[in-house]
């Protein structure tokens, strides 16, 4: 079979520099690179340009602003990121981060193909499988937006690579690279160290029987510790003290989320969350194709097979003890170890095709089947090429202020995109974005002398009271009224007389200078929070509705329920039933939509 890279038509007539370097590459390094950058152009036309959910924009914020990522800190990604940050000089830091996490995802499914062919897969079929996993939806999801998985799943992938090619060639350098790859691992995602036993068994009994064990535990070792840990220096430098340093690199402040099941009912949420990620990333009619692979590598290389399970049922373990939301992207390694199974399948469906002399078409038809239906079925929910609206709804909170407003915000949705907003694209440096977790006593005296407004979404009358309790917020909630105005609330002294008329001017003021976006669905049903942004905007256009009514202004605030429901209709119908006590106007519509 002609490899990939000769359809490119590479010629060899001019001896140039680059012909010299594609000529000693192998025919396995060629492919890999050409899969490379094919889905380094997918993953780069894909990438949201701006802010989007979940951490990003903490962690672009904390890397532009010479701050520490949440905790373990992620010092390596936060040194790459500046570095990318000075190599870009066009777009937001969005954007300029997010090349480096395309670049990365690119590379994750280059070495994902490596993976596949060391075990003994054809090409094509290692192709095959190595694109699927690329356009699954949470790897693709963690590959379009900054995130921090798809380095990860590079340096897990980089390690099983590295220590296959030892158990087949004996070569201590790959026993090296794959040391070198956990240790700048630990200076990343901690939860590497969960592989190691598995790599353990896929170095295979050469590690312990060959002579001069002591001599490579020694030296890679070494290399473990020396390649990635001194690097949370730059968290030493930044938090300066020491007790706060070992808390952020363990990440104490997350072990409330660990609770280990003790029951059936405890193990019924994280084998469901299971079923759902792996159902959203095609295993479900896949794993058929999961099992028969996995029996036919272990008659081919049990060792292999044992060392792939046993990387598997270490993180599968230790999702099931962590029990936050977006678990997903923890699952994403163990995703693409079933993908190496199905990628046996498929070799073995190529060489059956390649026996019965069937013509190259049907082969490629067969091992691209998969990634041309993930492809389409993906895509729409994948591209973030024109995915600006959390920016934009940062930016209208922090346009309908006032002059020299404290904005109070609350949750990582709310927090990190205003602070992405107000911090590195500087807009309103007049108004002072506050999280209500860093209220103390202190801060009250301040905070009485300038406007004060909210982000918290929900009816007028009860959204001071989810705000928590603490004396700073105690306060707020015995001294201001929320009023809408626009997509913020603002707070205001209930020793202050209120005009409705004017009220309502003001929030008509706000509505006329937003346009309600286009906002792509939360592309995994596991995604924290997905619909934040368009819960947001339902809930003001019914606060805003509300007050219409209050003013004895019906139709007004029919006309503007009637946005909420044709805009994102089910969410509105939501809102507009816990309206239904108070709203006429809101029970009334429902009445008729129901009907």
């Amino acid at each position: 079979m002609r490899p990939l890279y000769r359809y490119l038509k590479i010629k060899d007539k001019s001896p140039n520099i680059l012909t010299r370097m594609i000529r000693k590459l192998s025919r396995d390094s060629r492919n890999a690179a050409i899969l490379g950058l094919v889905f380094f152009v997918l993953y780069s036309a894909t990438l949201c340009p701006t802010v989007f959910r979940g951490d990003s924009g903490e962690i672009i914020t904390a890397i532009s602003s010479s701050g520490v990522i949440h905790p373990p800190g992620y010092p390596l990604f936060t040194l790459i990121g500046k570095l990318f940050l000075a190599l870009i000089p066009f777009g937001e830091p969005a954007l300029r981060i997010g090349m480096f996490v395309a670049l990365a995802g690119a590379v994750a499914v280059a070495l994902l193909y490596r993976v596949i062919r060391e075990i003994g897969t054809p090409p094509l079929a290692s192709l095959g499988a190595a694109a699927f996993f690329g356009v699954s939806l949470t790897f693709w999801s963690q590959c379009n937006r900054v995130e921090v998985y798809s380095f990860h799943v590079l340096l897990a992938l980089l390690a099983i690579w590295q220590c296959l090619r030892y158990r087949a060639t004996g070569e201590e350098k790959a026993l090296y690279l794959a040391c070198i790859a956990l240790g700048i691992g630990l200076a990343h995602h901690l939860t590497i160290v969960l592989l190691v036993p598995g790599l353990l068994v896929l170095c295979g009994m050469r590690l312990w029987r060959v002579a001069g064990l002591a001599r490579r535990l020694l030296i890679g070792i070494t290399l473990l510790a020396v390649s990635g840990l001194p690097l949370y220096g730059v968290l030493w430098v930044r938090l300066a003290d020491p007790d706060v340093f070992w808390a952020h690199v363990t990440g104490s402040s997350y072990r409330f989320y660990f609770a280990v099941p003790r029951s059936l009912d405890t193990l019924q949420r994280p084998l469901k969350l299971l079923m759902t990620i792996f159902v959203e990333n095609g295993f479900g009619p896949l794993s058929v194709l999961s099992a028969l692979g996995g029996l036919a590598l272990g008659r081919r290389s049990p060792g292999v097979l044992c060392g792939l399970l046993l990387m598997a049922l270490a993180i599968t373990l230790y999702c099931f003890c962590y029990t936050i939301e977006d678990i997903a992207p923890y699952y994403l390694v163990v995703l693409a170890l079933g993908v190496v199974l199905v990628g046996v399948v498929l070799g073995q469906v190529e060489q059956a095709l390649v026996s019965r002399a069937r013509p190259l078409a049907v082969r490629l038809a067969a091992c691209f089947v998969l990634p041309t239906l993930g492809l389409a079925l993906n895509f729409p929910a994948c591209n973030l090429h024109t995915a600006t609206g959390i920016r934009q709804l940062a930016q209208q909170k922090l346009r309908a202020c006032a002059p020299r407003s404290v904005l109070l915000c609350q949750g990582d949705e709310d927090t990190y995109s205003l602070r992405y907003t107000h911090n590195l694209l500087k807009m309103r440096p007049d108004v002072t974005v506050l999280d209500t977790e860093q209220l103390s006593q202190s801060d009250m005296t301040q905070l009485e002398k300038r406007p004060l407004a909210s982000t918290y979404f929900g009816t007028s009358a009860q959204n001071l009271a989810q705000l928590g309790e603490s004396p700073a917020l105690e306060w707020l909630r015995t001294n201001y009224l929320p009023v809408p105005r626009g997509v913020i609330l603002s707070l205001v002294p209930k020793t202050t007389a209120l005009a409705l008329t004017q009220v309502l001017a003001e929030g008509k003021a706000s509505w006329d200078t937003i346009e309600l976006p286009e906002l792509p669905l939360a592309p995994t049903a596991t995604e924290v929070d997905g619909d934040y942004t368009r819960r947001h905007y339902v809930t003001m256009l019914c606060n805003y509705g509300f007050l219409y009514e209050q003013a004895g202004q019906t139709q007004q605030a029919s006309a503007v329920f009637l946005i909420a429901l044709n805009w994102a209709p089910e969410l509105a119908q939501a809102t507009l039933k816990g309206m239904e006590a108070r709203s006429r106007v809101a029970a009334e519509l429902l009445r008729r939509t129901q009907l």
